[in-house]
Order: C-alpha cells, then sequence, then structure tokens
C-alpha cells in the first residue's frame, strides 16, 4: 500500500484526490485525500534515514552535478536542489538558496568536482567544473553585445559546440575515452587562447 501510494505521488506525479481513487481501485480501501497526506507522513519517516545516508556519502564522491531552481510551496518561495552522482539523486527542497550545498557538513571535506552553474553558493568548493550549457548561453550573450566582440563570443560558441559534438559521439558509444581526449585535447587551448582574448576587451568583467 505504502509503496503503491509513493509511486503514485512521485513517479507518476498524481494528486492526493487521484491517488485515493487509485488506492480504492487497486485495494478496495475506502481512501481520501486527507488519509493520503498521512500515508505521505508515514512514507516520509520510513525514507528518511535513507535519505541522510545518501547525503552523508557526498563528501565520498569524485564528483557531482548540482543544480538548483526557484520553487513556489504554497505562497512561499522556496528552492528545488538536486545534486546528481553517478550512483544516486538526491533532492531538497528549502526556503533558501543554500541547503544542501552550503548548510551540509560535506562542503568543507568535499574534494571531488563539483559542476555546477555560476551561483555564488557554489564558490566554496575546491573544484569547479562549470556547466557547458551555461556557458554556451554567456557565449550567445557575448555575441551580441557589440561588434567589437562579437566574433570572440562567436568563436566561443562554435568551440563548445565542437566539444558537445565529441561528446555526444562518445555518450552514443561510437567514441571511447581515449578517443574523445583525444579529440578534444587543442580545444581546452583553444578556448584558453579565445578566452585570454577576452580579457582585454572593456566586457571582461561580464
Amino acid at each position: 500500500l505504502l509503496a503503491t501510494t509513493a509511486i503514485f505521488l512521485s513517479r507518476l506525479r498524481g494528486s492526493r484526490r487521484l491517488t485515493a481513487e487509485a488506492v480504492n481501485s487497486f485495494f478496495g480501501i475506502p481512501a481520501s485525500a486527507s488519509w493520503i497526506v498521512n500515508l505521505q507522513t508515514e512514507i516520509t519517516s520510513l525514507l528518511r534515514p535513507i535519505y541522510d545516508e545518501l547525503v552523508a556519502a557526498l563528501p565520498r564522491l569524485g564528483w557531482v552535478n548540482a543544480d538548483e531552481t526557484p520553487y513556489k510551496e504554497c505562497d512561499l518561495k522556496s528552492w528545488l536542489w538536486v545534486v546528481r552522482s553517478e550512483q544516486f539523486t538526491v533532492f531538497a527542497l528549502a526556503l533558501i538558496a543554500k541547503t544542501i550545498i552550503s548548510n551540509r557538513s560535506w562542503e568543507p571535506t568535499f574534494t571531488g568536482t563539483v559542476m555546477c552553474d555560476r551561483a555564488k553558493m557554489y564558490l566554496g568548493f575546491k573544484i569547479i567544473q562549470w556547466c557547458w550549457a551555461h556557458l554556451r548561453r554567456d557565449f550567445i550573450a557575448l555575441s551580441d553585445i557589440d561588434p567589437s566582440i562579437n566574433n570572440l563570443g562567436q568563436e566561443l560558441v562554435d568551440l563548445t559546440d565542437e566539444l558537445f559534438f565529441y561528446w555526444h559521439l562518445f555518450r552514443g558509444g561510437t567514441l571511447t575515452r581515449g578517443g574523445l581526449q583525444e579529440a578534444i585535447a587543442d580545444l581546452r587551448v583553444r578556448v584558453e587562447d579565445a578566452l585570454n582574448r577576452g580579457t582585454s576587451s572593456k566586457y571582461a568583467l561580464i
């Protein structure tokens, strides 16, 4: 009963009313939306130790992808966080823009790589890999700013697209990791060269 309820509410994104109807149909148990809320509370208490165990495992990971987005909970503005690793994914909902990232003990001890956007709450980590999709948006914006620098912005967009091209070949299985590393060996040099040329622009601090 609890497992079915959890699947309907999370995986199938069912409302409490529809979940109550499903419980009634599957198990022959009269159910209401308010009773489903009680089941949610019980499910949460059962899953909490597992959730805490996953959060506690974060400092031992070699890399994670992290992201955040504003999320409205009733009339309160909150933040939905996700931290993804190769083994598992952790979500968190908080009323402030610092939760799993800054309010957890794993930040000072985490020595792996955090792949993220350029939000300032990530700057406490030792090794940061900025998300290339976010960087591409910045490069597009750079190419639209001023004719004096749009060629440089377009060059960075093209370099990013080249990186994505080889990455998708690797993800699709047609290129080995060694082949990927060989294909993009000079990309880093070319990107750094373009960025260094950009430091002499009046837009260098954007």
